[in-house]
C-alpha cells in the first residue's frame, strides 16, 4: 500500500533495495491507454486492435498474484521448487507454486472458468488514473499471495509430495485439493483482470469521442426463463441458484449444465441454503456451494 506511484519514485526504491527485477507495469498500461485513445481518434482498426490487446495482456499480467512480488518462485516461504524429473518438460507448468498456481490451475480450471467469466454491465466505470487503477487491481492480487502459498503447501503437504517424481505419481489429486483452496482465488483475480481491461478499453473509447469505427454485432435476445411456481419450495426468483424438478443436482445459474434445463423443468432458488433444504447435492463443474 505504500509502494510509489510515481515511476521515477519505484525506480529509485528498487535501486536502494538492490531489487533488479522491478517492474513498469502500471507506467506501461497508461502509455497504451494514451495510444488506444489516439488510435480510436484516428480510426486505424489495426491499432485500435493491437492497443486494445496489449490491454488486455497488461490487464491480466496485473492481476496475478506472483506477478506483484519478488518471491516468484516460493523458495522464500519453502515452497517446493520440482527440479528433477522424468519428464523435465511435462513438469514446466508445475515447477514452481507461480507456474502451479498461475499455469495448472488456471488449465484445470479453464472449463468452468469459460462460464464464470462474464462481465457484468454494472461493473463497468470509467478510470480517473489508469496508473492508480492499475495498483490497485496489484494490491488486491498481492494480498491473495498468503492464501496461495499456503494452499500449496498443504496440497503438497497432504499428499506427501516431495520431489518431482512424488509430484507427478499424485499430480490430479493436487490440483484437486489446490482447487479446493484457491480456485475461488484465482477466479477472482481474473474477473478482476476482465473488469480492469474493459474499463481502460471503454474509457479510451469515451475520452476519444465515442467514435463509430465499425458497426458492432447486435448481442441475441434472451428471453426470461422465470418459472411460475408449482409449489413452496420454488416460490423463489430465476437467479443464482438452478436445479431440474427431475434431477437431485443443482448449479449456478451461469453453469453450462444449466443451461440444458428446460424452462418448463427448471426451478430456482436465490440462497444456497434454501437450495441445499431440498436435499440436492452441488454440481461438481460449477462448485455452486464455493464462494
Amino acid at each position: 500500500a505504500r509502494f510509489p506511484t510515481d515511476q521515477a519514485q519505484a525506480k529509485e526504491l528498487f535501486k536502494r533495495c538492490e531489487e533488479r527485477q522491478g517492474g513498469t507495469l502500471p507506467w506501461t498500461v497508461r502509455r497504451h491507454f494514451d495510444a488506444l485513445i489516439a488510435a480510436y481518434e484516428s480510426g486505424e482498426q489495426e491499432s485500435i486492435l493491437r492497443e486494445a490487446g496489449i490491454l488486455l495482456r497488461l490487464s491480466t499480467a496485473a492481476a496475478l498474484p506472483f506477478n506483484t512480488t519478488s518471491n516468484r518462485d516460493g523458495a522464500a516461504t519453502g515452497n517446493l521448487i520440482l527440479t528433477k524429473g522424468t519428464s523435465p518438460r511435462a513438469l514446466l507448468p508445475h515447477r514452481t507454486v507461480r507456474h502451479r498456481c498461475h499455469v495448472g490451475l488456471l488449465l484445470n480450471l479453464k472449463s468452468r472458468l469459460a462460464y464464470e467469466l462474464r462481465l457484468s454491465p454494472d461493473r463497468y466505470h470509467a478510470i480517473t488514473d489508469p496508473v492508480e487503477e492499475v495498483f490497485a487491481v496489484m494490491r488486491r492480487a498481492h494480498d491473495a499471495l498468503p492464501l496461495l502459498l499456503a494452499a500449496d503447501r498443504d496440497a503438497l503437504t497432504a499428499l506427501d509430495v516431495s520431489d518431482a517424481d512424488s509430484f507427478t505419481a499424485g499430480k490430479y489429486r493436487y490440483y484437486t485439493l489446490l482447487s479446493d483452496r484457491a480456485g475461488w482465488i484465482m477466479e477472482a483475480r481474473l474477473k478482476d483482470a476482465a473488469t480492469l481491461g474493459a474499463n481502460l478499453i471503454g474509457t479510451a473509447w469515451t475520452l476519444a469521442g465515442g467514435p463509430v469505427t465499425e458497426q458492432p454485432p447486435q448481442p441475441p435476445v434472451i428471453t426470461d426463463t422465470k418459472v411460475e411456481s408449482t409449489s413452496p419450495h420454488e416460490a423463489v426468483d430465476d437467479g443464482r441458484f438452478v436445479a431440474s424438478k427431475e434431477s437431485k443436482v443443482f448449479h449456478k445459474a451461469s453453469c453450462p449444465h444449466a443451461r440444458r434445463i428446460s424452462p418448463g423443468n427448471r426451478i430456482c432458488f436465490a440462497t444456497l441454503e434454501e437450495m441445499l433444504a431440498t436435499g440436492r447435492k452441488p454440481c461438481k463443474t460449477c462448485r455452486p456451494d464455493r464462494p
